[in-house]
């Protein structure tokens, strides 16, 4: 028998292990080049060279636009391309619809999501809405862009209601009960603040001849409407900014000690929180990030970062300024807290400070990255999104982008008005009336499109759809409310 033989059983087991050598190396490879290949790997047939493709993910709004790389039509939105590295010019074109184009740079093996582009109408539909006598003093939005509210000129605490998502619902009207205003015969003059995220509740503020006090108006409820200086009668502020935009926790600041307290609407309670504060800006409900004068220098400001468990962390000096830049947002779960100072070209971006403060307490962090412009800082924003962060100068911009971490700056040379701020219309476009036309362009300074008329008082007003955008201008001696379709040929 074979099996007995020394020799033949030493053959047989040599010949055994190489087919499993030869095996696993097979396995191996064919893993190794089903990775590759699923990583982008490909074989170009004209040079034999292994090459590395891109995953390139298009879409628009409107859908079923025509898409362009390098000038040959490619296909419509939605789609997706194997494109190896390299420079692509991407062009969108539909029908009545201004063109959308940009430039992207593949290096292989990376997915690109392309997933932004707007298309605006070349002549969008018009509707008006409303019309008044004169200039209505009040336009806001509530967050969920559902509700529009404007004041009815000549009525000082009333307001017209309109339903932005749907142009049929009737239009109705609130007041405010004459017992809130801070001086019911005397006169008062609203400015919106601020609106809660439940979208109920729009804090305003009343300047009246007497001074100024504030107002939290309930737009389902206004009988329960309330004047929130009553309401902490005991206590002195200036200023007042909703804690985790909640219309019953608010902090209170007095602009002349720079005290900032909590104030809970509910329990009628003033809680001091922070002294000697400059400036600040929230986030949430346990943080806030402010500036202080600096101990040291009367050149210099603090700026520093508070949280709710009672610690206070100096971040870094700032130049002393007319104005400070301060905003922190959580991206992807991440804390990025922002400070500028007017009279610097730099705004210091850092990311979770708390960590940095933890790890190394002796120490100040560094900053993750700046933004920089020529002129002086005027505003500091996150995108609706919170990818995007902002810094404006005039009509110059600095915008860096978290998920890419990439920075981009531009010069918009748009006539810009003195204290004129550019707004966010959505995750990934900034806006501005310019000229009496409200102009919107990308996060990366491209496709600028003067889209409509408006007033540079009143933000537009989108629809939670984005199908619609309203604007305020005047129109043959009446002040007009627009509704201006962003489908075309659609109301």
């Amino acid at each position: 028998m074979d099996f007995l033989d020394p020799k033949k059983r030493r053959s047989y087991n040599i010949r055994l292990f190489i087919g499993f050598v030869l095996i696993s190396i097979a396995i191996v490879l064919a893993t190794t080049i089903l990775a590759l290949i699923t990583a982008g790997y490909t074989i170009n047939r004209k040079t034999g060279q292994v090459v590395q493709d891109s995953l390139v993910f298009i879409n628009s709004q409107p859908v079923s636009s025509s898409i362009y790389i390098n000038g040959k039509l490619s296909g419509t939105t939605n789609a997706r391309f194997d494109l190896g590295a390299g420079n692509y010019s991407v062009s969108l074109s539909q029908s009545g619809y201004h063109q959308w184009s940009n430039k992207i740079a593949l290096y292989g093996g990376q997915v690109e999501q392309l997933n932004y582009p707007f298309l605006f109408p070349t002549s969008p539909t018009k509707t008006a809405t409303l019309a008044v006598a004169s200039q209505p003093a009040i336009s806001s939005t509530t967050p969920d862009r559902h509700w529009m509210l404007v004041s009815i000129p000549g009525q000082v605490g009333s307001f017209n209601i309109i339903d932005i998502t749907n142009p049929k619902t009737p239009i109705t009207s609130i007041t405010i009960p004459t017992s809130v205003l801070a001086s019911p015969s005397g006169s008062n003059t609203l400015t919106a603040i601020e609106w809660s995220t439940d979208n109920q509740h729009l804090l305003l503020k009343d300047d009246y001849s007497g001074g100024s006090q504030f107002i939290m108006l309930d737009r389902t409820s206004p009988t329960d409407s309330f004047n929130i200086n009553k309401t902490f009668s005991g206590a002195s502020f200036t200023n007042i900014k909703l804690a985790n935009q909640s219309y019953n926790k608010l902090y209170l600041f007095d602009q002349a000690s720079g005290s900032i307290s909590l104030g809970d609407v509910g329990a009628k309670t003033v809680t001091p929180v922070i002294s000697n504060a400059i400036a600040f800006w929230p986030y949430g409900s346990n943080q806030i990030v402010y500036t202080t004068r600096d101990s040291k220098s009367t050149n210099l400001v603090d700026a520093n970062l508070w949280n709710s468990n009672g610690h206070t962390y100096t971040l870094r000096t700032l130049p002393v300024g007319t104005s400070y830049q301060l905003n922190m947002a959580s991206f992807n779960g991440k804390l990025y807290v922002v400070v500028g100072s007017s009279t610097s070209k730099y705004a210091y971006v850092y990311l979770n400070p708390q960590d940095d403060f933890s790890a190394h307490p002796d120490k100040q962090p560094l900053p993750y990255t700046l933004l920089v412009v020529t002129g002086a800082l005027e505003n500091v924003t996150f995108s609706n999104s919170a990818r995007f962060i902002s810094l404006q100068s005039g009509s110059q911009f600095a915008i860096y982008d978290i998920l890419y971490d990439t920075h981009y700056r531009y010069d918009t040379q748009l006539a810009f008005a003195p204290t004129q701020l550019a707004t966010w219309m959505d995750g990934n476009r900034l806006n501005a009336v310019i000229d009496g036309k409200l102009t919107i362009w990308d996060f990366d300074g491209t496709n600028m499109i003067p889209f409509t008329l408006a007033e540079p008082a009143y933000l537009p007003a989108y629809n939670q759809s984005y199908n619609a955008v309203y604007t305020i201008n005047q129109i043959t001696g009446q002040w007009q409310i627009t509704r201006n379709s962003l489908i075309d040929g659609k109301s």
